[in-house]
């Protein structure tokens, strides 16, 4: 289970209510679905509420009462909640959507190129970041949906995370190194990462 800092007060992912079904599901005529299937995220809100991301979309559950308080249906692979609480990415087959958590409404979808395992926002939630099986890290202004940064992993990317400063972006992954790149550094291979079984990378965000 993740736990995080989250602002408690008037916190959007708190206060919605309701079921929400995304726009390709909803043209194909989805309107209700049975089931989670897989568990990818559980993060926890407080004491008494925990937010869900599976294969079929993401919900906030009650604890104590044992059920849904929202829930949003689509095709969903991970995801991750901005700093503020009010939008919510979830990476899919080859893209990220974005989900406004005042209105329950998908409010902007950027296309990564191919499965994306891996979501996350700066400390400040102004950038987003998405790492997948095309081994490249993408960096996303979220206002906007632009991307900002394209950064070479090598190998698949299992996890992307930013530092508590918001200054370097890690990726983790397959591979073989361990390297920092970024503007005004070079990327560099370290000798004593060759017998790792898996690859981290450090990038300056900014």
């Amino acid at each position: 289970m993740v736990q995080r800092e989250f602002e408690p007060m008037n916190m959007p992912a708190l206060s919605l209510r309701g079921f929400f079904v995304s726009s390709d599901l909803r043209q194909q005529g989805g309107e209700r679905r049975l089931g989670r299937g897989y568990i990818w995220e559980v993060i926890a809100l407080d004491e008494a509420r925990v937010l869900v991301i599976d294969e079929q979309g993401a919900g906030l559950f009650d604890l104590e009462r044992g059920e849904a308080l929202w829930e949003i249906w689509c095709f969903a692979r991970c995801g991750a909640l901005s700093p503020n609480g009010s939008l919510l990415a979830l990476g899919s087959a080859n893209e990220v959507m974005v989900w406004d958590l005042q209105t329950g409404r998908e409010v902007r979808r950027m296309e990564h190129g191919a499965e994306v395992r891996s979501v996350s926002f700066s400390p400040d939630g102004e950038l987003l970041a998405s790492g997948g099986f095309d081994g490249v890290v993408r960096v996303w202004e979220v206002e906007s949906g632009r991307e900002v940064r394209l950064l070479n992993h090598g190998k698949w990317v299992a996890s992307v995370s930013f530092s508590p400063d918001g200054r370097l972006l890690a990726s983790g992954g397959a591979g073989w190194d361990l390297h920092m790149a970024g503007e005004g550094v070079d990327e560099g291979v370290t000798d004593d990462a060759k017998d790792r079984a898996a690859k981290s990378s450090f990038w300056r965000a900014a």
